[in-house]
């Protein structure tokens, strides 16, 4: 099981062969800018998760049809995993597509660029190949997952396709983020600590959606979109679930639950979010203090979820909306038929079990769209 041990990056020892790639740095609460490049910190005070990534200059970050924008060498303590997200605007008529690559702990080897995600309309060149494995790691569907450590990652966008709005067309980057999982780091265990920062109860007003009210041929994969949905509802940019699933919907995998995909949907529609990993509930109740829900992915076995509307799942997304006076944890579940299956407040011990146990994954989201 993975430790949910997500960091900013600390200084790389170089930069990759070959790139005029920028060392990124962890500057404490402050945007820095480092040559082409600016590293923004995740902006709650001691949580730890990603590292955002964005174009600054006058360009704003757009990237030209067919070339390829690269990001600094991000240097870090070993780690074994990754979770990439991205929030992009794509002009219409083109597609972009986001990979990474990591350096090899022990030698300084670097993988090929991995095939992590794509956005848009337009397509890309026949000649353009999808890495998604080599000698020691592998993308996971969403993830990067090595069979050794790596310190350094280092992601790019690539921008194909022709536009309506001619040269001036482009992908703007409106941030990247990636999510380290360190080598090093033990597994949590439950008992987790209760939240201790922020008063209870807390909450954040989530409207509910029903993932069993879609149409009966993808009622049962729309978990994530639906979750979504409902964000984006009490952040003032409704959309129906049907809409948010079909751009959500990754057709490469023929899933509705892909990460980062569900976070770049969310920003097509404004609302701009990244994928991160939790495993203290202080960091969870510090966004439910500022107007943040918590989308969370857990998993499931018989027994385990008390009032939740199914027996067990593999994989499930769920909207965390605070905390009730005791400490537990109220929950928007879509796979609740009605409002009163599927508003309801699950044990914080048992989310202990069925989330941060296996990583706490989750997204966040602003609270106000841009």
């Amino acid at each position: 099981m993975w430790a949910a041990s997500c960091a900013a990056p600390d200084p790389a020892s170089g930069p990759a062969p070959g790139d005029d790639g920028s060392l990124a740095r962890n500057e404490d609460r402050i945007e820095a800018p480092i040559g082409a490049w600016r590293v923004v910190p995740a902006g709650i005070d001691g949580e730890r998760c990603s590292t955002r990534i964005a174009r600054p200059g006058v360009d704003e970050g757009r990237v030209g049809a067919s070339e390829r924008c690269i990001g600094p060498v991000l240097g870090t303590q070993p780690f074994v995993a990754l979770l990439p997200s991205w929030n992009l605007t794509v002009d219409d008529g083109l597609h972009a597509v986001v990979e990474v690559r990591v350096r090899a702990a022990a030698d300084g080897r670097w993988s090929p660029w991995l095939f992590v995600g794509e956005w848009g309309s337009g397509a890309i060149p026949a000649q353009e190949s999808a890495t998604t494995a080599f000698a020691w790691g592998r993308v996971a569907t969403d993830w990067v997952l090595l069979d050794e450590p790596a310190d350094a990652a280092q992601l790019r966008v690539a921008a194909f396709g022709r536009s309506a709005e001619g040269d001036g067309a482009g992908v703007r980057i409106e941030q990247l983020a990636v999510c380290f999982e360190h080598a090093d780091a033990a597994p949590r265990r439950a008992p987790f600590p209760a939240p201790r920062t922020v008063a209870l109860p807390v909450e954040v007003g989530v409207p509910f959606f029903s993932q069993r009210q879609q149409r009966p041929e993808i009622a049962g994969r729309i978990c994530s979109p639906t979750s979504v949905a409902m964000v984006l509802a009490a952040s003032m940019a409704p959309r129906e679930v049907e809409a948010v699933a079909a751009r959500a919907f990754d057709p490469r995998n023929d899933i509705y639950g892909n990460w980062p995909r569900n976070v770049q949907a969310a920003w097509s529609f404004g609302l701009p979010g990244f994928v991160t990993r939790f495993d203290d509930w202080d960091a969870v109740a510090r966004h439910f203090a500022a107007g943040r829900p918590v989308v969370a992915s857990i998993g499931v076995q018989p027994g385990q979820l008390t009032g939740a509307p199914y027996a067990s799942t593999r994989g499930h997304l769920i909207v965390l909306r605070g905390f009730d006076a005791n400490g537990d944890v109220l929950v928007n579940d879509p796979a609740g038929a009605t409002e009163a299956e599927g508003r309801v407040t699950y044990r914080r011990d048992e989310l202990d079990m069925v989330w941060l146990e296996r990583g706490g994954t989750a997204y966040v989201f602003d609270s106000v769209p841009r």
